[in-house]
């Protein structure tokens, strides 16, 4: 396995996002990619930023996002149930989203175990190994604790906040943060991290991109909602 892995969560369809995370990935020379889920919702290339994530990463698992959408597929959950709490992006999704991509949704895991070389392996899952949905945030040593025994080193996401947590016994937790919409303050930029899969060494990343083509597709698509789709980056 080549030694730069980066870990990209919670992309939510902002493609703006996403380009400048994989033009900063190529300048550091990142070999592969493993993406946490959550790649669609909130907002509008949702389509493209699947597309994106297929093509580029070698690794890649569903999050609570991903399910939804197979939920809404399978009518088993109310689209308008879902355009309501997270905006127009959902009904993007399913005009823009053909079979064979769906399908590729559809088959995505909960989690990825990732064996290195060296006899150490990573585990990658959205949320939780065990608790689907489960937010650990990074005030909660019991929970990083907990998380830091499936693996050397655990990557999740689904908190939108950054943190690298190295646990008592020796191994590594690390959430890269929110590609496309991160939700620490001051924090307008995609989050991601790098990974050495030689060292183990870990470094949290950002990416700035012009934020004013999402605002300006927010107030076009969800004007009603706009306060709360654009909150996230003015905190």
């Amino acid at each position: 396995m080549a030694n730069k892995l980066a870990v990209l969560s919670d992309i939510h369809g902002n493609m703006h996002a996403l380009k400048s995370v994989l033009k900063d990935a190529e300048l550091a020379g990142v070999n592969d990619f493993v993406c946490l889920g959550d790649s669609i919702g909130y907002y509008y290339q949702g389509a493209d930023v699947l597309r994106l994530i297929k093509e580029n990463c070698k690794y890649s698992i569903a999050g609570n996002h991903e399910k939804m959408l197979q939920s809404i597929f399978d009518n088993t959950l109310s689209l308008y149930q879902c355009v309501s709490t997270y905006g127009s992006s959902y009904l993007k999704a399913i005009i823009e989203i053909d079979y064979e991509l769906f399908m590729y949704v559809k088959a995505l895991p909960d989690s990825v175990l990732i064996s290195l070389n060296n006899d150490k392996s990573i585990l990658a899952v959205h949320s939780h190994p065990v608790i689907p949905d489960k937010y650990v945030y990074p005030d909660n040593l019991k929970d990083l604790d907990n998380l830091s025994k499936y693996a050397d080193i655990v990557l999740y996401g689904h908190t939108h906040y950054p943190l690298v947590y190295n646990s008592p016994m020796g191994s590594t937790v690390v959430n890269p943060g929110s590609v496309g919409q991160p939700r620490q303050p001051n924090c307008k930029d995609a989050c991601w991290a790098i990974i050495d899969t030689i060292t183990l060494e870990v470094s949290l990343q950002k990416s700035s991109y012009n934020l004013s083509p999402l605002l300006y597709e927010i107030n076009r698509f969800d004007k009603d909602i706009e306060p709360k789709l654009s909150s996230f980056f003015f905190r």
